[in-house]
């Protein structure tokens, strides 16, 4: 298959799968703020985000595994090798786990918490490899699964039980569902169950990964802290205002994000290739691509936003709280857009250390920014936060990306 067909069969298959879940997402969202309330639909927004959370203490390691496998997928050793790595670091994500639900959540919800994780981890190992072969079919099976577990079924439950620990259960099943299918096809395709502890190994891919842990740790805290740190100055309702803004502005960087997981095996398959002058083809046009589509949701949001969230929620008084936020969110989406696909290029041409050092610089300048802003300006806040951040180091990062691959031949 060559480069651009490979490219398009990836992208094609990750739009769609999070397309899908979007649509789920549009319907599921209003149920369950309804059903549960501002004020537990706030923690509820807190839980989800603990297993991303929980993946940062893997220190990068994940990210390693993913850029060896993609210039050797098919070689059952190093496989081996991968799965043992990543089953040890799996043991530091279930510690980190129990302590954020603990001390954030309460200890009732540690269990199911923990659960969850662990599920969500060994799944995500096996999508490693997935993604590595270029099957993207196998790759995007958790988006839809576990995505409509999370949006439609979750919806459902809370809508007749109200309890938010019955619906980590109902996610609980569909990631063990997700697990159980993704083995079938892991043994199916004669790759072993039984892993490889091999120190070498290990250390090799820790390095790597150590040089993208950065962008990973960015990432996570520019999505999380701000909810988090909402419901430490305000409370919960306060978590579920902004959580529902971002969420709406998230879901359209997700589409975007998840379409570069495609861009980071091709551009590690280029690289041991030499063919550094389709990379920059890929990265301009990528660029040109993502500024339209951010301009356009500028135009979408500001003209017909509020009423549309009006109508989506079925509340006056709180959609125009989620609309003060998402208004700013829109803007920030222009900018912000253009680093994931741009970064996974960077990750795949082994600039890893390049985009963990502006990742890491942004999101220290976004946090202290919401330090000082949340208490002054309430929920719009984080927002300007991360739009401020995001303005000053997007431009000086695709430029000099862009001459890092100009000097590769």
């Amino acid at each position: 298959m060559s480069i651009k067909s490979q490219l398009l069969r990836g992208l094609v298959f990750n739009f769609g799968g999070h397309l899908l879940l979007l649509i789920a997402s549009f319907f599921s969202l209003p149920i369950l703020v309804n059903s549960l309330g501002a004020e537990s639909f706030g923690r509820y927004i807190l839980v989800v985000g603990i297993p991303a959370l929980a993946g940062l203490f893997d220190l990068g390691f994940g990210n390693g595994s993913l850029y060896y496998l993609s210039q050797a997928p098919n070689n059952r050793s190093l496989w081996s090798k991968i799965w043992g790595g990543n089953l040890l670091a799996t043991i530091p994500m279930l510690l980190g786990a129990t302590l954020l639900t603990y001390f954030i959540l309460g200890k009732e919800l540690v269990i199911y918490v923990v659960l969850l994780v662990l599920l969500n981890q060994l799944g995500d190992i096996i999508l490693m490899l997935a993604q590595a072969l270029s099957r993207y079919h196998i790759f995007n099976l958790k988006v839809v699964v576990v995505g409509l577990g999370n949006t439609l079924a979750s919806a459902y439950v809370a809508s007749t039980t109200h309890s938010l620990s019955s619906i980590i259960i109902v996610q609980v099943f569909f990631h063990f569902l997700t697990l159980t299918l993704l083995l079938i096809w892991l043994v199916a395709n004669h790759y072993q169950l039984r892993p490889t502890f091999n120190a070498t190994s290990i250390k090799q891919i820790a390095r790597y990964g150590l040089t993208t842990f950065g962008s990973s740790l960015a990432g996570q805290l520019q999505v999380q802290a701000a909810r988090y740190y909402l419901s430490f100055v305000f409370n919960s309702s306060a978590t579920a205002i902004y959580g529902l803004a971002q969420s709406l502005a998230q879901k359209g960087l997700t589409l975007i994000q998840v379409t570069g997981r495609s861009f980071f095996a091709t551009s590690a398959n280029l690289v041991g290739t030499k063919r550094y002058a389709t990379i920059r083809r890929i990265y301009l046009s990528t660029i040109i691509s993502v500024l339209v589509i951010g301009g356009l949701t500028v135009f979408m949001t500001h003209y017909f936003g509020l009423s549309i969230i009006t109508w989506w929620l079925g509340d006056p008084t709180l959609s125009k709280e989620v609309y003060s936020v998402l208004i700013i969110l829109a803007y920030w989406f222009v900018s912000v857009s253009l680093t994931p696909l741009t970064s996974y290029i960077g990750l795949g041409v082994g600039e890893g250390k390049l985009v963990s050092s502006f990742s890491i610089s942004s999101v220290v300048v976004e946090l202290g920014l919401l330090l000082y802003l949340t208490p002054r300006l309430g929920v719009t806040g984080p927002a300007y936060a991360a739009l401020i951040s995001s303005y000053l180091h997007t431009p000086p990062f695709l430029y000099i990306l862009w001459s890092k691959l100009n000097a590769k031949t």
